[in-house]
């Protein structure tokens, strides 16, 4: 930024960063910055969206630029204690569908749900892993008939790690194939 803003400037937007807290922090910018005068309406504005928003704690984050930069304006994520990954992260972006022709204000979000998942207490049930093959008869039989038992059967796709299945399920057993039979059996390893 230095050589296109003045240098002025540039030692103002890296001192900015440095602040965040709570509600008190924004008297602390329009205190620190009273050279430009648009920063007190501005930051009330985010004081009341603060206000507005119901949240128990609000904190406020100059620094936060996480995201694709398709953000025309306030910006937010919603934590929850102990956890230092957002829930939900989300903003404004007013006018992006212009390309598309349809210009108007909008604000739009994303929910974590493995961050949500992470924190639930829930009692995660059991499964048996299986492999993915569509083509071995012998194999979809058998997932069929423990389904009907009443077992719940996760087939391990090409793409999944055990891990993550893992976050969901008790995955203690697998089927393997002995001697050309499906059978259950304790799992040896994070295949």
């Amino acid at each position: 930024l230095r050589g296109v803003l003045k240098e002025k400037t540039v030692d103002d937007l890296i001192r900015l960063t440095m602040l965040f807290g709570s509600e008190d922090v924004l008297n602390q910018v329009i205190e620190e910055f009273s050279d430009y005068p648009e920063i007190p309406e501005i930051l009330e504005s985010v004081r009341r969206l603060g206000r507005e928003s119901g949240a128990d704690i609000v904190s406020y984050d100059f620094a936060d630029v996480a995201g694709y930069n398709y953000h025309t304006g306030v910006t937010f994520s919603v934590n929850i204690p102990g956890r230092y990954q957002p829930i939900l992260r989300g903003g404004r972006y007013d006018d992006i569908g212009e390309r598309f022709g349809r210009k108007r204000p909008a604000v739009g979000f994303t929910l974590y749900l493995r961050e949500i998942i992470a924190v639930m207490d829930t009692k995660r049930p059991y499964a048996i892993l299986a492999p993915n093959r569509l083509d071995d008869a012998a194999l979809q039989s058998r997932i069929r008939e423990l389904r009907e038992n009443g077992d719940i059967v996760i087939e391990k796709l090409p793409e999944d790690n055990v891990a993550s299945l893992e976050e969901s399920f008790h995955l203690d057993e697998e089927l393997v194939c002995i001697n050309g039979v499906w059978t259950v059996a304790a799992r040896t390893s994070n295949r």
